[in-house]
């Protein structure tokens, strides 16, 4: 009786082990199936990237037919906001002691 009951031990260790491995085995399944979609979604992406660019680089190389050339990628872009500093007062050249350089920019306002 002793080793029917090992063999039966061993038996179900077997199936817990295979079952894990069966998760496991799909778990990965899925990742390979969503990693492959992803793939693909990044192929198309290069694919309009790549027309882009070569629609941009054909008409840059031929005229237009009144006589100018398409204006480049980056001209076609929308510009950012114009960005202006602030007014500051000049240097009068007084050296003040600040406690340091990580304090030094508290002395100027």
């Amino acid at each position: 009786m002793t080793e029917h009951s090992g063999q039966a031990d061993t038996a179900e260790t077997l199936k817990r082990t295979l079952s894990e491995h069966s998760h496991q085995i799909q778990a990965q399944g899925s990742s390979v199936r969503s990693l492959h979609e992803q793939q693909r979604q990044t192929n198309q992406q290069l694919e309009q990237i790549s027309s882009l660019l070569q629609h941009v680089l054909s008409t840059k190389d031929s005229p237009s037919p009144g006589g100018a050339t398409e204006p480049l990628l980056s001209q076609q872009l929308p510009s950012g906001r114009d960005v202006t500093s602030p007014n500051l007062e000049k240097f009068s050249g007084e050296i003040r002691d600040c406690g340091g350089f990580l304090l030094q920019f508290g002395c100027f306002t």
